[in-house]
Protein backbone atom coordinates (compact mmCIF):
# COMPACT_ATOMS: atom_id res chain seq x y z
CA UNK A 1 0.00 0.00 0.00
CA UNK A 2 1.36 3.53 -0.89
CA UNK A 3 1.99 6.65 1.08
CA UNK A 4 -0.35 9.51 0.77
CA UNK A 5 0.83 12.44 -0.35
CA UNK A 6 0.57 14.14 2.54
CA UNK A 7 2.36 11.32 4.48
CA UNK A 8 5.17 11.56 1.32
CA UNK A 9 6.12 15.19 1.77
CA UNK A 10 5.98 14.48 5.62
CA UNK A 11 8.69 11.95 5.13
CA UNK A 12 10.82 14.11 2.53
CA UNK A 13 10.58 17.23 4.58
CA UNK A 14 12.04 14.62 7.65
CA UNK A 15 14.58 14.05 5.35
CA UNK A 16 15.33 17.28 4.80
CA UNK A 17 15.87 17.73 8.49
CA UNK A 18 18.02 14.52 8.88
CA UNK A 19 20.27 16.61 6.07
CA UNK A 20 19.46 13.41 3.94
CA UNK A 21 17.82 15.51 1.50
CA UNK A 22 18.34 19.70 0.31
CA UNK A 23 15.37 21.64 0.62
CA UNK A 24 15.94 22.26 -3.44
CA UNK A 25 15.52 18.93 -3.91
CA UNK A 26 12.77 18.29 -1.42
CA UNK A 27 11.06 21.28 -4.03
CA UNK A 28 11.44 19.54 -7.04
CA UNK A 29 10.12 16.19 -5.80
CA UNK A 30 7.50 18.01 -3.79
CA UNK A 31 6.38 19.70 -7.92
CA UNK A 32 6.53 16.31 -9.08
CA UNK A 33 4.50 14.47 -6.29
CA UNK A 34 1.84 17.44 -6.59
CA UNK A 35 1.97 17.70 -10.36
CA UNK A 36 0.57 13.87 -10.05
CA UNK A 37 -2.26 14.57 -8.52
CA UNK A 38 -3.30 18.42 -10.27
CA UNK A 39 -2.98 16.09 -13.24
CA UNK A 40 -5.70 13.92 -11.84
CA UNK A 41 -7.71 16.75 -10.22
CA UNK A 42 -7.38 18.61 -13.72
CA UNK A 43 -8.12 15.21 -15.88
CA UNK A 44 -11.34 14.92 -13.82
CA UNK A 45 -12.69 18.88 -14.35
CA UNK A 46 -11.33 19.53 -18.11
CA UNK A 47 -14.11 19.55 -19.90
CA UNK A 48 -13.64 18.04 -23.87
CA UNK A 49 -12.65 20.66 -26.40
CA UNK A 50 -10.96 22.66 -23.51
CA UNK A 51 -7.43 22.70 -23.11
CA UNK A 52 -6.73 23.80 -19.58
CA UNK A 53 -8.24 23.51 -15.98
CA UNK A 54 -9.45 27.34 -15.68
CA UNK A 55 -10.57 28.41 -19.26
CA UNK A 56 -12.91 24.64 -19.17
CA UNK A 57 -14.03 26.32 -15.78
CA UNK A 58 -14.77 29.86 -16.71
CA UNK A 59 -16.75 28.15 -19.66
CA UNK A 60 -18.84 26.36 -17.57
CA UNK A 61 -19.48 28.79 -15.24
CA UNK A 62 -19.81 31.22 -18.10
CA UNK A 63 -22.66 28.52 -19.66
CA UNK A 64 -24.36 28.47 -16.37
CA UNK A 65 -24.58 32.27 -15.32
CA UNK A 66 -25.74 32.80 -19.09
CA UNK A 67 -22.63 35.18 -19.87
CA UNK A 68 -20.89 34.91 -22.82
CA UNK A 69 -18.30 37.26 -22.07
CA UNK A 70 -15.56 34.75 -20.21
CA UNK A 71 -13.49 37.50 -19.52
CA UNK A 72 -16.21 39.28 -17.42
CA UNK A 73 -16.49 35.49 -15.40
CA UNK A 74 -13.06 36.08 -14.69
CA UNK A 75 -12.62 38.71 -13.56
CA UNK A 76 -16.01 38.00 -11.34
CA UNK A 77 -14.28 35.16 -10.26
CA UNK A 78 -10.78 37.19 -9.33
CA UNK A 79 -12.50 39.31 -7.52
CA UNK A 80 -15.00 36.96 -5.24
CA UNK A 81 -13.10 36.77 -2.04
CA UNK A 82 -13.51 40.91 -1.32
CA UNK A 83 -16.89 40.67 -2.99
CA UNK A 84 -17.86 38.09 -0.28
CA UNK A 85 -16.04 39.68 2.17
CA UNK A 86 -17.89 43.16 1.08
CA UNK A 87 -21.56 41.47 1.38
CA UNK A 88 -20.88 39.81 4.46
CA UNK A 89 -20.25 43.05 5.84
CA UNK A 90 -22.86 44.75 4.67
CA UNK A 91 -25.63 41.75 5.26
CA UNK A 92 -24.39 40.16 8.42
CA UNK A 93 -24.10 41.31 12.08
CA UNK A 94 -23.19 39.56 14.80
CA UNK A 95 -26.18 38.20 17.02
CA UNK A 96 -28.22 37.09 13.72
CA UNK A 97 -27.78 33.65 12.88
CA UNK A 98 -30.47 33.61 10.91
CA UNK A 99 -28.66 36.39 8.60
CA UNK A 100 -26.07 33.58 8.27
CA UNK A 101 -27.87 31.07 6.47
CA UNK A 102 -29.53 33.97 4.29
CA UNK A 103 -26.22 35.28 3.39
CA UNK A 104 -25.17 31.82 1.48
CA UNK A 105 -28.46 31.38 0.46
CA UNK A 106 -29.00 34.50 -1.37
CA UNK A 107 -25.17 35.28 -2.59
CA UNK A 108 -24.47 34.62 -6.15
CA UNK A 109 -20.74 35.09 -5.46
CA UNK A 110 -19.60 32.05 -3.72
CA UNK A 111 -19.97 30.48 -6.75
CA UNK A 112 -17.36 32.52 -8.53
CA UNK A 113 -15.31 32.20 -5.40
CA UNK A 114 -15.60 28.09 -5.37
CA UNK A 115 -15.23 28.16 -8.82
CA UNK A 116 -12.10 29.91 -9.23
CA UNK A 117 -10.90 28.28 -6.19
CA UNK A 118 -10.93 24.49 -8.05
CA UNK A 119 -8.53 26.25 -10.66
CA UNK A 120 -5.63 25.83 -8.18
CA UNK A 121 -4.35 28.76 -9.09
CA UNK A 122 -4.34 30.05 -5.89
CA UNK A 123 -4.33 27.06 -3.34
CA UNK A 124 -3.58 23.61 -3.95
CA UNK A 125 -5.93 22.09 -1.14
CA UNK A 126 -9.19 20.92 -3.36
CA UNK A 127 -6.09 18.48 -3.93
CA UNK A 128 -7.19 16.98 -0.70
CA UNK A 129 -9.63 15.14 -3.13
CA UNK A 130 -7.32 13.36 -4.74
CA UNK A 131 -5.94 12.00 -1.35
CA UNK A 132 -9.45 11.02 -0.27
CA UNK A 133 -9.73 9.00 -3.49
CA UNK A 134 -6.42 7.18 -2.94
CA UNK A 135 -7.69 6.70 0.98
CA UNK A 136 -10.55 5.42 -0.61
CA UNK A 137 -9.07 2.87 -3.22
CA UNK A 138 -6.28 1.95 -0.36
CA UNK A 139 -9.24 1.03 2.36
CA UNK A 140 -11.74 -0.54 0.01
CA UNK A 141 -14.11 2.53 0.32
CA UNK A 142 -17.33 2.03 -1.87
CA UNK A 143 -19.55 5.23 -0.93
CA UNK A 144 -18.25 9.09 -1.08
CA UNK A 145 -20.20 11.59 0.64
CA UNK A 146 -19.53 15.01 0.60
CA UNK A 147 -21.95 16.82 2.54
CA UNK A 148 -21.20 21.14 1.89
CA UNK A 149 -20.05 19.94 -1.81
CA UNK A 150 -20.46 23.65 -2.85
CA UNK A 151 -20.47 23.48 -6.97
CA UNK A 152 -19.73 19.78 -6.59
CA UNK A 153 -16.39 19.78 -8.21
CA UNK A 154 -14.54 17.90 -5.45
CA UNK A 155 -16.77 14.74 -6.14
CA UNK A 156 -16.00 14.92 -9.98
CA UNK A 157 -12.21 12.71 -9.34
CA UNK A 158 -13.66 10.46 -6.76
CA UNK A 159 -16.68 9.72 -9.12
CA UNK A 160 -15.06 6.21 -9.92
CA UNK A 161 -16.91 2.88 -11.23
CA UNK A 162 -16.01 1.74 -7.99
CA UNK A 163 -17.22 4.02 -5.69
CA UNK A 164 -20.59 5.39 -5.45
CA UNK A 165 -20.68 9.31 -5.02
CA UNK A 166 -23.56 11.67 -2.86
CA UNK A 167 -22.60 15.59 -3.26
CA UNK A 168 -24.96 17.91 -0.74
CA UNK A 169 -24.89 20.68 0.54
CA UNK A 170 -26.97 23.63 2.09
CA UNK A 171 -26.77 26.06 -0.19
CA UNK A 172 -29.40 25.36 -3.10
CA UNK A 173 -28.16 27.43 -6.03
CA UNK A 174 -24.50 26.12 -5.33
CA UNK A 175 -25.86 22.31 -5.50
CA UNK A 176 -27.95 23.10 -8.17
CA UNK A 177 -24.80 24.25 -10.46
Amino acid sequence: MGMLLPDQLQALWQAVDQKRLTAEEFSREQDRLLGEYRATWTEALVDQGQENLPDSLLRELSDYVQCDDTDEVRRRCESAVETLKGEWHAQVHEGEERAIERFYDQSQTTIYELMWWHTLRDDMSPLAYVTALHLARQHGGRQYLDFGAGVGSGGHPLCAPWLQCNVGGHQLHTTAF
